[in-house]
Protein backbone atom coordinates (compact mmCIF):
# COMPACT_ATOMS: atom_id res chain seq x y z
CA UNK A 1 0.00 0.00 0.00
CA UNK A 2 2.75 2.49 0.74
CA UNK A 3 4.28 1.48 -2.67
CA UNK A 4 0.85 2.71 -4.43
CA UNK A 5 1.01 6.08 -2.33
CA UNK A 6 4.68 6.49 -3.54
CA UNK A 7 3.49 5.93 -6.96
CA UNK A 8 0.38 8.02 -6.71
CA UNK A 9 2.46 11.25 -5.08
CA UNK A 10 5.49 10.87 -7.79
CA UNK A 11 2.97 11.23 -10.54
CA UNK A 12 1.30 13.72 -8.82
CA UNK A 13 4.73 16.20 -8.40
CA UNK A 14 5.32 14.97 -12.30
CA UNK A 15 2.37 16.63 -13.45
CA UNK A 16 0.89 13.45 -15.24
CA UNK A 17 -2.62 14.21 -13.28
CA UNK A 18 -4.64 12.88 -16.15
CA UNK A 19 -3.06 9.40 -16.24
CA UNK A 20 -3.10 9.70 -12.09
CA UNK A 21 -6.68 10.06 -12.77
CA UNK A 22 -7.41 8.17 -15.11
CA UNK A 23 -5.79 4.99 -13.10
CA UNK A 24 -7.02 5.78 -10.02
CA UNK A 25 -11.07 6.55 -11.41
CA UNK A 26 -11.01 9.62 -9.99
CA UNK A 27 -10.60 11.80 -12.90
CA UNK A 28 -14.09 13.87 -11.66
CA UNK A 29 -12.11 15.30 -8.97
CA UNK A 30 -10.03 17.53 -11.27
CA UNK A 31 -12.42 17.78 -14.26
CA UNK A 32 -14.85 20.39 -14.15
CA UNK A 33 -17.66 18.61 -15.48
CA UNK A 34 -19.63 16.74 -12.76
CA UNK A 35 -19.47 13.01 -12.32
CA UNK A 36 -22.36 12.49 -14.25
CA UNK A 37 -21.73 14.58 -17.27
CA UNK A 38 -18.43 12.50 -17.38
CA UNK A 39 -20.32 9.71 -17.54
CA UNK A 40 -22.45 10.51 -20.12
CA UNK A 41 -20.20 11.67 -22.25
CA UNK A 42 -17.97 8.63 -22.11
CA UNK A 43 -21.31 6.83 -22.83
CA UNK A 44 -21.51 9.19 -25.95
CA UNK A 45 -18.25 8.31 -27.25
CA UNK A 46 -18.40 4.69 -26.52
CA UNK A 47 -22.23 4.38 -28.35
CA UNK A 48 -20.46 6.52 -32.07
CA UNK A 49 -17.18 4.41 -31.42
CA UNK A 50 -19.54 1.20 -31.85
CA UNK A 51 -21.46 3.30 -34.51
CA UNK A 52 -18.46 3.92 -36.18
CA UNK A 53 -16.92 0.03 -35.56
CA UNK A 54 -20.72 -1.27 -37.35
CA UNK A 55 -19.31 0.25 -40.63
CA UNK A 56 -17.08 -3.03 -41.89
CA UNK A 57 -15.56 -2.49 -44.70
CA UNK A 58 -15.79 1.12 -44.97
CA UNK A 59 -13.42 1.10 -42.07
CA UNK A 60 -10.76 0.60 -44.17
CA UNK A 61 -11.54 4.16 -46.03
CA UNK A 62 -11.85 6.03 -43.21
CA UNK A 63 -9.60 7.34 -39.88
CA UNK A 64 -12.06 9.12 -37.38
CA UNK A 65 -11.07 10.06 -33.86
CA UNK A 66 -14.32 11.10 -31.71
CA UNK A 67 -13.72 13.15 -28.38
CA UNK A 68 -17.16 14.15 -26.61
CA UNK A 69 -17.09 16.93 -24.10
CA UNK A 70 -20.30 18.06 -22.53
CA UNK A 71 -22.45 16.02 -25.33
CA UNK A 72 -21.02 18.26 -27.86
CA UNK A 73 -19.24 15.94 -30.39
CA UNK A 74 -15.77 16.56 -32.07
CA UNK A 75 -15.25 14.21 -35.07
CA UNK A 76 -11.99 14.48 -37.11
CA UNK A 77 -9.58 12.42 -39.19
CA UNK A 78 -10.09 11.49 -43.16
CA UNK A 79 -12.50 9.59 -45.23
CA UNK A 80 -11.81 8.75 -48.52
CA UNK A 81 -15.35 9.47 -49.88
CA UNK A 82 -17.84 12.62 -48.99
CA UNK A 83 -20.23 9.56 -49.22
CA UNK A 84 -18.29 8.24 -45.55
CA UNK A 85 -18.49 11.56 -44.02
CA UNK A 86 -22.25 11.66 -44.66
CA UNK A 87 -23.12 8.30 -43.38
CA UNK A 88 -21.04 8.63 -40.06
CA UNK A 89 -22.92 12.04 -39.51
CA UNK A 90 -26.17 10.48 -40.35
CA UNK A 91 -25.19 8.32 -37.47
CA UNK A 92 -24.17 10.21 -35.05
CA UNK A 93 -27.21 12.67 -35.02
CA UNK A 94 -29.18 10.18 -34.46
CA UNK A 95 -27.94 9.76 -30.60
CA UNK A 96 -30.49 11.77 -28.52
CA UNK A 97 -28.32 12.71 -26.06
CA UNK A 98 -25.79 14.48 -28.29
CA UNK A 99 -25.85 18.61 -28.15
CA UNK A 100 -23.53 19.11 -31.22
CA UNK A 101 -21.50 17.63 -33.57
CA UNK A 102 -18.36 19.44 -34.64
CA UNK A 103 -17.85 17.63 -37.56
CA UNK A 104 -14.21 18.39 -39.27
CA UNK A 105 -13.56 14.97 -40.86
CA UNK A 106 -11.84 16.04 -44.31
CA UNK A 107 -12.70 14.21 -47.11
CA UNK A 108 -8.83 12.58 -48.13
CA UNK A 109 -6.68 9.46 -48.49
CA UNK A 110 -6.70 7.86 -45.00
CA UNK A 111 -3.44 9.13 -43.12
CA UNK A 112 -0.75 6.98 -42.74
CA UNK A 113 0.43 5.54 -39.70
CA UNK A 114 3.54 7.37 -39.30
CA UNK A 115 1.49 10.96 -39.96
CA UNK A 116 -0.61 9.24 -36.99
CA UNK A 117 2.69 8.92 -35.44
CA UNK A 118 3.92 12.28 -35.68
CA UNK A 119 0.31 13.82 -34.61
CA UNK A 120 0.27 11.42 -31.00
CA UNK A 121 3.94 12.96 -30.49
CA UNK A 122 2.93 16.26 -31.61
CA UNK A 123 -0.08 16.29 -28.81
CA UNK A 124 2.25 15.03 -25.94
CA UNK A 125 4.50 17.92 -26.56
CA UNK A 126 1.57 20.26 -26.67
CA UNK A 127 0.38 18.29 -23.56
CA UNK A 128 3.54 18.83 -21.95
CA UNK A 129 3.21 22.69 -23.01
CA UNK A 130 0.18 23.16 -21.05
CA UNK A 131 2.44 22.64 -17.94
CA UNK A 132 4.21 25.93 -18.97
CA UNK A 133 1.35 28.66 -19.64
CA UNK A 134 2.03 30.69 -17.18
CA UNK A 135 -0.44 32.60 -14.36
CA UNK A 136 -2.82 29.41 -14.20
CA UNK A 137 -2.14 27.11 -11.90
CA UNK A 138 -4.99 24.64 -12.84
CA UNK A 139 -4.07 24.15 -16.94
CA UNK A 140 -3.27 20.76 -17.79
CA UNK A 141 -3.96 18.08 -19.84
CA UNK A 142 -7.15 17.49 -17.61
CA UNK A 143 -8.75 20.51 -18.47
CA UNK A 144 -7.78 20.94 -21.86
CA UNK A 145 -8.51 17.91 -24.85
CA UNK A 146 -6.00 17.94 -27.06
CA UNK A 147 -6.41 16.40 -30.26
CA UNK A 148 -4.30 16.16 -33.18
CA UNK A 149 -4.63 15.03 -36.85
CA UNK A 150 -2.46 16.41 -39.45
CA UNK A 151 -1.05 18.58 -37.51
CA UNK A 152 -4.08 20.72 -36.87
CA UNK A 153 -4.97 20.77 -33.35
CA UNK A 154 -8.33 20.65 -31.37
CA UNK A 155 -8.77 21.90 -28.38
CA UNK A 156 -11.85 21.01 -26.11
CA UNK A 157 -12.50 22.08 -22.38
CA UNK A 158 -13.99 23.87 -19.64
CA UNK A 159 -11.85 27.13 -18.99
CA UNK A 160 -11.92 30.89 -18.12
CA UNK A 161 -11.65 32.94 -21.09
CA UNK A 162 -8.28 34.18 -20.50
CA UNK A 163 -7.17 30.67 -19.59
CA UNK A 164 -8.56 29.73 -23.06
CA UNK A 165 -6.66 32.60 -24.96
CA UNK A 166 -3.56 31.85 -22.58
CA UNK A 167 -3.59 27.79 -23.79
CA UNK A 168 -4.15 28.96 -27.23
CA UNK A 169 -0.92 31.76 -27.28
CA UNK A 170 1.47 29.00 -25.87
CA UNK A 171 0.60 26.07 -28.69
CA UNK A 172 0.67 28.91 -31.75
CA UNK A 173 4.29 29.00 -30.39
CA UNK A 174 5.16 25.61 -31.46
CA UNK A 175 6.55 24.84 -34.85
CA UNK A 176 5.02 22.16 -36.46
CA UNK A 177 1.42 23.50 -35.83
CA UNK A 178 -0.31 24.34 -38.92
CA UNK A 179 -3.93 25.18 -37.48
CA UNK A 180 -5.74 25.96 -33.79
CA UNK A 181 -8.93 25.02 -33.67
CA UNK A 182 -10.57 25.98 -29.96
CA UNK A 183 -13.91 24.26 -29.22
CA UNK A 184 -13.39 25.63 -25.91
CA UNK A 185 -16.57 26.11 -23.20
CA UNK A 186 -15.99 29.56 -21.50
CA UNK A 187 -17.11 30.55 -17.71
CA UNK A 188 -16.56 32.82 -15.66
Amino acid sequence: MKIMGVVVLLMLLLGCAKQMASITGFEFLHDRRTREVISEDKRIAVEIEAKLNAFGVLNDKMHIKVHVYNAKVLLIGNAEKQMIREKIIANIRIIKAVRLIYNEIEVAPVSSLQDRYDDELLALEINKSLIEVKGFSEIDETRVKVLVVNKNIYLMGLLRKEEGVAVAEKIQKIEKVRKIVTLFEYFK
